[in-house]
């Protein structure tokens, strides 16, 4: 008899070496800097103080049952629906019946697709895109994932363009080189983009949900970075020597340096905000969870908001019988509730609600952003000072970066100046010149291995997140890396004089 069924056969089978290997990495006796997960440090001080203020206050005997309610505790549904409408903007107001909590995003989006895809399904998710996906969504739902990718971000040579460019004919290109287009079922988009970490314009946004509508797809929302923007924090740096910046509007607005080309900072806008047509509009899901904007992925705490259509009532005129049917939770939301309310903890519901309604939530907020806009800063000035072409990060706690596929690639690129990136002046200084002058001392290995074994190091590397050089070809774009930099100040400074050191750049 076969120790699993068939269904999970193939998958554990595959996913066995990577688990281990990541287990043996985290319990090793000698511990790497992890820059390669995507948590948020920088709150965390805080975070910690008001969860054991909840736990001294509110814990009490009822808090160790099951949770109330159906989809989350009603009191964190509610506290949640208040922090959707001051922060996304909605256009219609978001209720407590438009929520589900799920025991964080990635089981959010598990139980999504599970719910409204077939087992050999397939779905649309713009490339590139988090790693995790290619796992979750076939570990359950079984669904096939069909990469959609724009020139600009497989070309990688103008910031301002990456996410600037038209989704329509990605769009278009990857379902009509489907078998079956009829088993397509959705479009998954990530807005702040992960690896990317910048933000998608309004009218790209609104065009992409047109088309879903058009096409009958339901259109995905992962929006797990949405309050981590920082593009109206100040100025940002930029490795094309031009400043980033918005207006007290939070409009962008571009600031020219050098007479290079200006550079947009793209403020984040939800699914929810968007003006839409309504018989353009189909079956819009938002996704958030508290892991990454709040730092506290050990919560486990997801949310899925269904952005309603608008009922008969508001469309054709009053409807009692409309407006009652419009009153109660859809199929969707009671799907999402059967598969999720027994797996919510309710001690992070305790946690969850504490820091939701906390009178220094907004402080919260605004200092999270302040520290994530001057963390990249941080390694924004390494980066420039090795002469590493980067896509400056507007939104989220990682940037990415050019490293090299081989250790000396770097000082290459230096020599020959042909950046993919152009650099700045502070580049051209003696040092520099020194360092690309230089020969590495593991010239010619692997970059990820020299950081991974050597300078202790962990980044993920962008072939991860399916980086294509063009969007006609399957072949890899290497030597790409996302790096968190949202860790501790002295943490990321000793990491960043690793890698530094290991791949002969300090």
């Amino acid at each position: 008899m076969a120790e699993l069924s068939s269904r999970m056969q193939k998958t554990a089978s595959a996913i066995l070496p990577k688990i281990a290997a990541t287990i043996a990495e985290r319990t090793s006796a000698v511990r790497k800097i992890d820059l390669a997960t995507a948590e948020n440090w920088l709150l965390r001080p805080e975070i910690v103080e008001i969860c054991k203020n909840a736990i001294q206050e509110n814990l009490t005997e009822a808090g160790l049952s099951y949770p109330d309610g159906f989809g989350g505790d009603p009191k964190l549904q509610e506290a949640f629906a208040a922090f959707f409408n001051k922060y996304f903007d909605p256009v219609s107001k978001v209720e407590t019946r438009d929520i589900v909590v799920t025991p964080g995003a990635s089981s959010c989006l598990d139980s999504l697709l599970f719910s409204i895809c077939e087992a050999g399904d397939s779905i649309l998710v713009l490339a590139p895109y988090w790693s995790g996906f290619d796992f979750h969504f076939l570990l359950r739902p079984n669904i096939n994932i069909i990469p959609v990718y724009t020139d600009a971000v497989c070309l990688l040579d103008n910031p301002d363009d990456l996410l600037s460019e038209s989704l329509v004919p990605a769009l278009e290109r990857a379902i009509d080189g489907c078998e079956d287009k009829n088993r397509v079922k959705a479009f998954v988009i990530t807005n702040p983009h992960n690896p990317i970490a910048r933000c998608y314009p309004k009218h790209i946004l609104q065009e992409a949900i047109h088309w879903c509508g058009k096409r009958g797809l339901h259109y995905i929302s992962d929006e797990v970075y949405a309050i981590s923007d920082f593009s109206s924090v100040g100025a940002l740096p930029d490795t094309n020597g031009v400043t980033l910046s918005t207006t007290s509007a939070n409009e962008p607005v571009a600031l020219p340096v050098n007479g290079l080309k200006e550079q947009f900072a793209i403020p984040f806008t939800s699914a929810l905000a968007l003006e839409l047509e309504t018989d353009k509009m189909p079956a819009i899901s938002v996704i958030w969870s508290t892991s990454k904007d709040l730092g506290s992925s050990g919560f486990r705490m997801g949310v899925h908001v269904s952005r309603r259509r608008p009922s008969s009532s508001q469309t054709s005129g009053d409807s009692t019988e409309g407006r009652e049917a419009d009153a109660g939770p859809s199929l969707l939301t009671t799907s999402l509730g059967l598969l999720s309310t027994t797996q919510l903890p309710t001690i992070s519901m305790l946690f969850t609600h504490a820091l939701l309604t906390s009178e220094s939530f907004d402080e919260l907020v605004a200092r999270n952003r302040q520290r994530l806009r001057e963390h990249h800063e941080i390694i924004s000035r390494r980066l420039r000072k090795w002469g590493a072409p980067f896509i400056p990060a507007t939104s989220g706690p990682y940037v990415l970066a050019y490293l090299g596929v081989k250790v000396g690639d770097l000082q290459r690129h230096g020599r020959d100046r042909d950046a993919i990136a152009p650099s700045d002046e502070s580049q051209h200084n003696e040092v520099t010149k020194r360092q690309r002058m230089s020969t590495p001392e593991h010239e010619g290995e692997d970059v990820m291995d020299v950081l991974r074994h050597k300078a202790m190091v962990l980044v993920s590397p962008g072939k991860s997140f399916r980086m294509r050089g063009k969007s006609t070809s399957p072949e890899p774009m290497e030597g790409w890396a996302r790096i968190n930099f949202a860790v501790p100040a002295d943490v990321l400074d000793d990491a960043l004089n690793r890698i530094g050191e290991a791949l002969g750049l300090e």
